[in-house]
């Protein structure tokens, strides 16, 4: 089921776009709780664990990369529409979406981006939710910056940043709505900004914007998922 990012406790990444923090994760073969048996009642898959935990972790996948047709509509945007010099590519790779390539600011560039299809299904998913996650992990690479990116149906875009871990210290990420962060579409802040509501996301995708020169980098995702994943405390 493409769960090979999943820890056994989930650590909490969430940050807006003044700071930054990072989140471990556990064995790669570790699982999440199983939903207990019934007789009557089948669980979906895609929500986990059992709904008669009130104070459980309720998450509905938005992708799972499981196979190449998995990938399909995802592309890249990348600083060559403003006269930059950057390229990257997206790609399906063993259970994974592959984000990769070259970012650099050379000839006024800085930015990278990988971008979903349009999907107006995201935000009846993501409907009274309050964050979202991603088995995320940094193959190559520093980390720069890295900002999730969400769009509304008329435009209207927001992001948060997360620090990918690498491959040793793996990697899921989440980022609560509340810390997400209206930009216009050169990602600059919006004032008076206008507060997320996850039932009118119909786009999800990536930024990296580089700290130094140049980077060669390759980031892969396994699932992005959202729910009610934080708690009282979190």
């Amino acid at each position: 089921m493409g769960r090979s990012l999943r820890p056994a406790l989930v650590a909490i990444v969430a940050l807006g776009l003044s700071a930054t923090a990072a989140s471990g994760c556990g064995s790669p073969d570790s699982a999440d709780p199983a939903a207990p048996e019934s007789p009557t009642t089948t669980v979906p898959e895609d929500v986990l664990p059992t709904p008669a935990d009130p104070d459980a972790t309720r998450e509905v996948v938005l992708y799972r990369f499981t196979d190449p047709a998995s990938t399909t509509g995802w592309t890249t945007v990348d600083d060559s529409v403003m006269g930059g010099v950057s390229a990257s590519r997206v790609g399906w790779d063993a259970g994974f979406l592959a984000f990769s390539g070259v970012v650099t600011t050379d000839n006024n560039g800085g930015f990278v981006s990988a971008l979903g299809p349009t999907d107006p299904t995201i935000g009846e998913r993501a409907r009274g939710s309050d964050s979202i996650g991603l088995g995320v992990r940094l193959d190559r690479g520093p980390t720069g910056r890295y900002l999730l990116w969400v769009r509304a149906a008329d435009s209207r875009r927001w992001v948060a940043e997360f620090t990918p871990l690498t491959m040793a210290g793996c990697c899921w990420a989440v980022l609560p709505w509340a810390r997400f962060d209206q930009v216009d579409r050169f990602l600059r802040p919006v004032t008076p900004a206008v507060t997320l509501d996850p039932a009118e996301i119909v786009q999800i995708g990536l930024y990296l914007l580089p700290d130094v020169r140049r980077v060669d980098f390759r980031l892969t995702i396994d699932e992005i998922v959202t729910g009610v994943m934080l708690r009282p405390g979190s």
